[in-house]
């Protein structure tokens, strides 16, 4: 039986209250890698990610409607109105 982190409780609540949505392409990121910007049709909520980079670590950042970082806990009690 797979368990479930922490984080992707997280994630996935965000998920289910938040109608996230993909703004634009993904673009490629040191070489090998990815990143792209997802962001609340409704409230405005963002998530900027990080994806495969050769030097840098998978990275999540998160901002609200006026571009002051939340953590991923703040994130996910974020409600969307």
């Amino acid at each position: 039986m797979a368990t479930t982190t922490r984080k992707q409780e997280l994630m996935d609540k965000i998920s289910e209250v938040h109608d996230m949505e993909q703004m634009g392409p993904a673009w490629q990121w040191e070489a090998c890698g990815v990143h792209g910007l997802d962001k609340c049709t409704v409230c405005g909520l963002k998530h900027h990610w990080y994806r495969n980079g050769q030097n840098s670590p998978d990275t999540d950042e998160w901002s609200d409607f006026h571009g002051n970082r939340l953590s991923l806990a703040e994130a996910a009690r974020r409600p969307c109105d």
